[in-house]
């Protein structure tokens, strides 16, 4: 089965389908110019993917299908990056948006710096259940028992930002479990 095209940059997409989508910019005809599509997040940069001149010699066809499977699902910023075909040193960045990309269905979701930053949280927050004069480092700092407290809300901070991560996905928090903290005070 061929992938319809569509016509302009969809607004959000599921991680591992085939997307196909074409743009057009008058300023920078593909005749002349050469065009990146540039993911980003947090400004830090996730991929770029090369298009390819539409036959009408003015639009771009852009396919992501296997460069976005291996994508954290999340918030995404696009940019599209112009290059002279003539001169490669003269770079021209055109429209700008924003788009989702969402989990694939049939893959395993990649954890966000925060769900890592919770799972270490948690695995510090055991270990010093498990022992009375353990001592972790998390995040730079040293806990104890006498301390354990700055810990759990370092924790509890961090599962918020997770919440709202998976929410923003469309997708529930799962289960889990508070400890009590009776023995801490």
């Amino acid at each position: 089965m061929t992938v319809a095209s569509q016509s302009g940059v969809p607004c959000r997409f599921t991680a591992g389908d085939a997307v196909l989508f074409t743009v057009s910019d008058t300023d920078h005809p593909a005749t002349l110019w050469f065009l990146d599509f540039v993911l980003s997040r947090q400004g830090a940069h996730l991929a770029t993917i090369p298009a390819t001149a539409a036959t009408n010699g003015k639009d771009y066809q852009i396919s992501i299908s296997s460069t976005v499977s291996a994508l954290a699902p999340g918030f995404c910023k696009y940019d599209l990056v112009f290059t002279d075909n003539a001169d490669s040193t003269q770079r021209e960045t055109g429209a700008s948006g924003w788009l989702t990309i969402l989990p694939n269905p049939t893959g395993t979701l990649t954890q966000s710096d925060n769900q890592v930053a919770l799972a270490a949280c948690n695995a510090a927050i055991q270990k010093l259940v498990s022992r009375s004069n353990a001592t972790v480092n998390f995040n730079g700092q040293s806990f104890t028992s006498m301390n354990i407290g700055e810990l759990f809300k370092a924790r509890d901070r961090l599962q918020l930002l997770v919440n709202d991560e998976l929410a923003g996905l469309g997708l529930s928090r799962g289960g889990g479990f508070r400890i009590i903290r009776n023995r801490f005070r």
